[in-house]
């Protein structure tokens, strides 16, 4: 009884945290900067790698809600999920190397070491949880996040407002749904490196 309890407790937990992470969907339309939301940014051909990795929300959203209701992940699921973080994360890549980075200013290297430092854990981690037969069922889910990770938290960070009110600053409403996003990503990351994977049966929590 308490284990199916405890069960159903951790699926509450990760339906919400779904839910939340809807966030970053709705940010794929909201401004981030100077009036620009990453959909927008997309058709343009200086701002459209910093734009692409936004589309990851609507994946990680769908992957989500897949895990949670069946546990695991097709083969197939498995080779899409890790195809479009390693292409997310080289389209981020490819706009950290652009000679704009190399400069002197503290918030610039702040800005090109988040995303190595983020893509370096990352795959340390699926790597290490890969070696788990049931803890490596989430490892297609943690690639997109942290891919997502990488790229906005690079983006956060580099366009961090300057000024004291950040109402008025360089973030704008698309760039706070983002950061819920990328809370909610690490929150569940963090949670999944802490509990076993094990979602409850539909039949088992409406018992409860």
């Amino acid at each position: 009884m308490n284990t199916n309890l405890h069960k159903s407790n951790r699926w509450n937990v990760h339906l919400l945290l779904a839910v939340a992470g809807m966030a970053g969907i709705a940010g794929l339309f909201l401004p981030f900067y100077w009036d620009v939301s990453p959909m927008k940014a997309l058709f343009d051909k200086s701002l459209w790698r910093l734009a692409a990795p936004a589309l990851l929300s609507v994946l990680v959203t769908a992957a989500t809600t897949r895990w949670i209701i069946s546990g695991s992940f097709s083969k197939a699921e498995k080779a899409i999920a890790y195809f479009v973080s390693v292409v997310s994360a080289g389209v981020t890549l490819s706009f950290l190397f652009n000679d704009n980075m190399w400069a002197s200013d503290f918030q610039k290297w702040i800005t090109f070491a988040i995303p190595l430092v983020v893509l370096l854990s990352g795959a340390c981690l699926v790597l290490r949880k890969s070696r788990k037969r049931v803890s490596r069922e989430t490892n297609p889910l943690i690639a997109m996040q942290v891919a997502y990770l990488a790229n906005y938290l690079m983006c956060l960070v580099m366009f961090w407002p300057s000024g004291s009110d950040f109402l008025s600053g360089g973030w704008q409403i698309g760039a706070y749904f983002c950061l819920a996003a990328s809370i909610v990503y690490m929150i569940q990351i963090a949670l999944f490196l802490t509990q076993k994977n094990e979602i409850p049966d539909q039949t088992e929590v409406s018992n409860q």
